[in-house]
C-alpha cells in the first residue's frame, strides 16, 4: 500500500458507528498504527490519532476504551520515535508525543475493561508505561510498571528484558559501588531470563549486548553467583516488624536497593546526599536540609502506616463528643494521622523545588518558587525550560521534571497534565489544607439519584467527600511519589557533584568536611 493509501483507509475507520464492527475496527486500527510507524508514515500516525480520540469522545462500548487508549499511545510512541532519538531530555519537540503517550498508557489501565483484555495486552501495556516512564527519567516509578506486567505473566520477556535494561541505567546514577553492583547484576538476571522467550529480532539484540557487557564488567562468577544476605533484624518488636515488613513490601524505604529486593536487608533509610562541594564560609546546610525532607518523608510513612492499621477505637478518641451525621463519616486519630500524612508528603515537592533554587542557583524569589513551575523561564511555561536545566545532562533531575507535570495547578499554564487523576489530588489536596475534607466508610452509597430526597437531604454540601478506602489509596501514591522524587533528588545532585568537580578540576584545594550520624538514641 501506498502512504496515501493507508492514510484514505485510517480515515474511513472514524465513519464506523455499528458496535458490533468495533472488534474489527480495533484489530485493522492496530495492524494499520503499527505499519505506519515501521514505514515512517507520520500522516498516517497523526490521522490514526484522530480517529482513536474521535471512537472515544463519541461513547463507544466501555468495553473498548482501553484498547482505543493503547493504540493511541502506540500511534504517540512511533510518532516520538520519528522526532528524538536521545531519551532523558528536556522539553522539545518530541515532549509532545511522549506526554501523549504517557497520558494514554495511563488512561488505558484506568479503563474498567483494562482488567477484561488479555492478559498479554495487559503486560504488553504495563510494559509499554514502564519504558516510556524509564525514557524520561522516571526510572524509580518503571519499575512498577514491569512488576506489575510480570506478576500478570513471570515470564514475560519484553517486561523483564526491559526492566533489565532499564536497572542497568539506573545502576549508572548510583554513587554506592556495592548498590550499583546488585542493580547490575539483578538487570543481568532479567536480561538473561528475557533471552530465553519469543522476543523480536531488534529487541533481542540489544537485551544480548547489554547482558553481555554487564557479565563483562561484573565476571561471570559474580553475575551467576546467588548472594545470601542474611538476615538483619527488622525490630524489637512485632509491631515493629509488620511495619518494616510493609515497607519493604511496598517498597517505601528510601533505599535504591529496595526496588529490587525484599530481604531484610533493605529494611532501612540509607539515602542521603552525596559529597557537596561548597564554600569556606558556608556550612553542611545541604546534608540539614535533606536530613529533614527524609525525616518529613518517613514521618508521613508511619503516620500513614498507623492510621491504615489501627483495629481498635485510640484512648485520645475516647470522650470526644461527636453528632452522627447519618453518612456513616470516618471520624478518628487514625484517620487525622492519614490526612497528615497526605498533606506532608505533599508539601515536600514544593521543598524539593526550594532545595533545587538554592542549589542550582537559579535566584527565584522565595514567595515564587513551586516544584510545578521551577523548571521555566519566571515560572511560565510558555517561555520554554530554563537555560540552566537545559545545559545540564542530568537523567534524574529530568525525571524530577517530567515528575512535576504529573501535578495539576489551578493556573492556565499547568491545569493539564499527564497525570489522568492529578486534578482529583490537587482537590483532596486543597480540601485537606484549606477547606473541608470528608471521609466515609465503606457502607456510605453510590451517586444519590434525582428522586433520591432523603440522600440529597443528608449529603453534606460543605464537604469534599471521598470513601476512606480511597483516599488510603491516594495517600499511598503521593507516598510513593514523593519516595522517587528524593531519589531522584539524591541521584540528581551527585551527577551534578561529577559534572562541577570535572569542570574544576585543578582550580584549588578542597577539605574534606567528615559529618559523624545522628545516633538512633538521641531522635526523641
Amino acid at each position: 500500500m501506498s502512504p496515501d493509501e493507508v492514510v484514505d483507509i485510517i480515515v474511513s475507520l472514524k465513519e464506523t458507528t455499528d458496535e458490533t464492527d468495533f472488534n474489527r475496527l480495533l484489530a485493522q486500527l492496530g495492524v494499520l498504527i503499527d505499519y505506519s510507524g515501521d514505514t515512517g508514515n507520520e500522516k498516517a500516525l497523526r490521522e490514526a490519532v484522530g480517529v482513536c480520540e474521535h471512537l472515544v469522545s463519541h461513547n463507544i462500548l466501555s468495553e473498548h476504551r482501553s484498547l482505543l487508549f493503547y493504540f493511541c499511545a502506540n500511534a504517540w510512541s512511533h510518532l516520538r520515535r520519528l522526532t528524538d532519538t536521545v531519551s532523558g531530555t528536556w522539553e522539545k519537540p518530541s515532549s509532545v508525543e511522549c506526554e501523549n503517550e504517557l497520558l494514554n498508557l495511563r488512561r488505558a489501565i484506568r479503563e474498567e475493561s483494562f482488567s477484561k483484555l488479555s492478559i498479554n495486552e495487559r503486560c504488553q501495556i504495563l510494559t509499554n508505561l514502564g519504558n516510556v516512564f524509564s525514557y524520561v527519567g522516571r526510572f524509580v516509578e518503571s519499575i512498577d510498571y514491569w512488576n506489575m506486567a510480570l506478576d500478570l505473566d513471570a515470564g514475560f520477556s519484553m517486561a523483564l528484558g526491559n526492566r533489565g535494561y532499564g536497572l542497568t541505567h539506573y545502576a549508572g546514577v548510583l554513587y554506592d559501588d556495592g548498590h550499583r553492583n546488585l542493580f547490575m547484576k539483578s538487570a543481568y538476571a532479567d536480561l538473561n531470563k528475557a533471552l530465553t522467550g519469543d522476543i523480536h529480532k531488534g529487541a533481542r539484540q540489544a537485551f544480548r549486548e547489554y547482558r553481555d557487557w554487564i557479565e563483562q564488567v561484573l565476571g561471570a562468577d559474580y553475575v551467576k553467583e546467588p548472594i545470601d544476605f542474611g538476615e538483619f533484624s527488622l525490630g524489637d518488636t512485632e509491631e515493629e516488624v509488620r511495619y518494616r515488613d510493609w515497607c519493604i513490601d511496598h517498597r517505601l524505604f528510601l533505599n535504591p536497593l529496595n526496588d529490587i529486593l525484599k530481604e531484610s536487608v533493605v529494611s532501612h533509610d540509607c539515602l542521603t546526599t552525596p559529597s557537596i562541594v561548597v564554600a569556606l564560609n558556608e556550612g553542611p546546610y545541604y546534608p540539614g536540609f535533606y536530613n529533614q525532607l527524609k525525616q518529613e518523608y518517613v514521618s508521613a510513612r508511619f503516620l500513614f502506616y498507623e492510621g491504615l492499621s489501627a483495629e481498635a477505637t485510640h484512648f485520645s478518641d475516647r470522650g470526644v463528643l461527636l453528632y452522627n451525621t447519618l453518612d456513616y463519616p470516618s471520624y478518628s486519630v487514625a484517620t487525622e494521622k492519614m490526612k497528615a500524612a497526605f498533606r506532608i508528603a505533599y508539601s515536600l515537592l514544593d521543598k524539593i523545588a526550594y532545595f533545587l533554587n538554592k542549589y542550582l542557583r537559579l535566584e527565584i524569589p522565595e514567595r515564587s518558587v513551586y516544584f510545578r513551575s521551577i523548571w521555566y523561564e519566571d515560572g511560565n511555561k510558555h517561555k520554554g525550560v530554563r537555560e540552566t536545566f537545559t545545559t545540564l545532562k542530568n537523567w534524574p533531575l529530568v525525571g524530577l521534571f517530567w515528575l512535576s507535570k504529573d501535578l495539576y495547578e489551578n493556573r492556565a499554564d499547568f491545569k493539564e497534565t499527564i497525570e489522568p487523576s492529578a486534578q482529583a489530588m490537587y482537590e483532596v489536596r486543597n480540601h485537606v489544607e484549606h477547606k473541608y475534607l470528608k471521609l466515609h466508610d465503606s457502607m456510605w452509597s453510590g451517586p444519590m439519584t434525582e428522586d433520591d430526597e432523603v440522600r440529597a437531604g443528608l449529603t453534606d454540601s460543605l464537604a469534599y467527600s471521598m470513601y476512606r478506602t480511597d483516599f488510603e489509596e491516594k495517600t499511598l501514591k503521593i507516598i510513593k511519589i514523593t519516595r522517587a522524587a528524593l531519589i531522584y533528588l539524591s541521584l540528581a545532585i551527585c551527577v551534578e557533584e561529577k559534572r562541577r568537580e570535572s569542570e574544576k578540576s585543578g582550580e584549588g584545594l578542597i577539605a574534606n568536611m567528615v559529618l559523624d550520624v545522628w545516633e538512633d538514641e538521641w531522635k526523641c
